[in-house]
């Protein structure tokens, strides 16, 4: 449903800026007030009963002294039996955009108010922000705010609009999912992940934060919406991972196109793998003490080490693993010649395997 307030009404749903002051953006995304527009707290929870906001309600009760000159807040603003209602920090009354003043109002289903821009939204959302938009009446005012009930939560319509004004949610401290369900519910108000989910972007950079530990599920929602990428930056988090443990649902989800793309970089890091240990180390010049026959037993050995290395090859081999394993022929040996060319065929087998492409 939409509706519009006039001026007066929409100061009653808001903090007043010249008296009261717009609290910053904390992990608490927003904060209390009455319905006269009194800030009770930075919380999302009722503080009717809290001591430290009787005494904020007692100090701008008592301050209005020091404030000669500026509009007094209604008689009943600082009434404690008035309804409360909560109020996004970023997206407050005060809320100024390109110069511009808030003129909509969306109300999450949970009750808190986001005072936004409606060519913002128009901006961003291919249908009218899931044609909420279209509420909005053609002949309304400039000085009209439009008020629209939207079925989010706070947090993930928090997330939301935080992205379409380029404002990074890292403060809020939001978790994976809730990340993860903002990127989904853009698909609903036909807002281009693409546009938003790439690097120096603040959304991107939040969901790498939480990318190692949570690397499927991001390659996942990567796959999904073609976000090339995150889909990169995550399949490096993927090179221990069983593929073969990836659900139904999960492949589904991630699309044909990633899921081969993974496969591949798995495969083909198994091949290069065996490439770069096939050859065995460079035999050196015959002398009394090692003749070339007695380097065959080299060849062999190496042989033997490579074989297990290659047999348990995983893509996510580490290059001081394979060194160790390699390092381990020279106990046996007297020769310092075959050492000094094991030595060598080994510094060149991990800065092969090094050069490797990780990602996909």
């Amino acid at each position: 449903m939409s509706r519009s307030i006039s001026p007066t009404d929409a100061t009653q749903l808001a903090l007043s800026d010249s008296i009261f002051g717009i609290p910053p953006a904390t992990e608490d995304p927003w904060f209390s007030v009455n319905d006269n527009g009194a800030a009770l707290a930075a919380s999302s929870s009722s503080v009717m009963s809290d001591p430290q906001a009787e005494d904020d309600r007692s100090g701008a009760k008592g301050g209005n002294e020091e404030l000669r000159g500026l509009p007094t807040p209604p008689p009943s603003a600082t009434d404690p039996e008035a309804p409360v209602m909560s109020m996004s920090t970023t997206f407050h009354r005060g809320m100024i955009h390109d110069g511009r003043p808030a003129d909509l109002i969306l109300v999450s289903f949970d009750a808190v108010y986001f005072h936004v821009h409606a060519d913002v939204l128009h901006d961003a959302s291919g249908n009218g922000f899931a044609s909420l938009l279209e509420q909005l009446s053609s002949t309304r005012v400039s000085s009209e705010v439009s008020l629209i009930n939207v079925p989010e939560s706070a947090e993930t319509l928090n997330v939301v609009l935080l992205t379409i004004y380029g404002k990074s949610s890292a403060d809020y401290r939001p978790s994976f999912e809730v990340l993860v369900t903002a990127v989904n519910e853009f698909e609903k108000y036909a807002i281009d992940p693409r546009r938003y989910v790439k690097p120096s972007l603040p959304l991107f950079e939040i969901i790498r934060f939480h990318m190692p530990l949570h690397p499927l599920e991001v390659y996942s929602v990567a796959g999904h919406y073609d976000l090339h990428e995150l889909a990169v930056a995550a399949s490096s988090h993927l090179l221990g991972y069983k593929l073969n443990t990836i659900s139904d649902e999960t492949v589904s989800y991630m699309g044909p196109i990633y899921v081969r793309r993974l496969y591949a970089l798995h495969m083909n890091r198994a091949e290069a793998l065996k490439k770069v240990l096939v050859l065995p180390p460079e035999p050196h010049p015959s002398i009394p003490a090692c003749s070339l026959m007695d380097q065959t037993k080299v060849a062999r050995a190496w042989a033997l080490s490579s074989a297990y290395l290659i047999w348990d090859a995983r893509p996510d081999m580490s290059a001081s693993f394979i060194e160790n394993t390699l390092s381990q022929l020279k106990q046996s040996m007297t020769c310092n010649n075959c050492k000094k060319r094991i030595d060598e065929r080994i510094k060149r087998c991990v800065i092969d395997w090094s050069s490797v492409k990780w990602t996909i």
